[in-house]
């Protein structure tokens, strides 16, 4: 008997790790929430939605201030983790920094996962106009 799955069909979804998935995408869009606003943008319980969250502030991926709960550092500590081990950052980090130098603009270091363009590095240039654009938030769909 095997456990590996045929390569063609779609993996099983696990509700817990989607749903969790889930209210880290919302306390991102709605820039924290309580249990009540929240249970509501996603359509869950607020006892689901409650229990959800207690868990992700007991592993640090959530603060809570108040009634409001927001987005954990620890989540920042491993996505720089991760940064940190991609070839293209450690590589690419100075030749961005040195355009940036050079043409006195903003310069960025872009990759692409899962048909996004993730912004991995961005530098101010000296002559750069403006306190830059958003661009660690964008993500926009790679056309082939």
């Amino acid at each position: 008997m095997t456990t590996e799955s045929n390569e063609t069909e779609s993996p099983r979804m696990l509700k817990t790790v989607e749903r969790t998935a889930r209210i880290i995408k919302a306390l991102e869009t709605l820039d924290g929430a309580g249990v009540t606003e929240l249970s509501t943008h996603l359509g869950m319980s607020k006892s689901s939605t409650y229990h959800y969250l207690a868990t992700l502030q007991e592993t640090d991926f959530v603060v809570k201030t108040g009634d409001q709960y927001e987005l954990g550092l620890q989540l920042l500590l491993s996505g720089e983790y991760v940064r940190n081990r991609n070839i293209l950052y450690r590589y690419g980090k100075e030749e961005v920094e040195e355009l940036a130098e050079t043409t006195g603009e903003y310069a960025n270091l872009f990759t692409e996962q899962h048909g996004k363009g993730i912004n991995l590095y961005k530098v101010r240039g000296s002559d750069a106009v403006g306190s830059g654009y958003q661009t660690d938030k964008l993500q926009t769909r790679i056309e082939n």
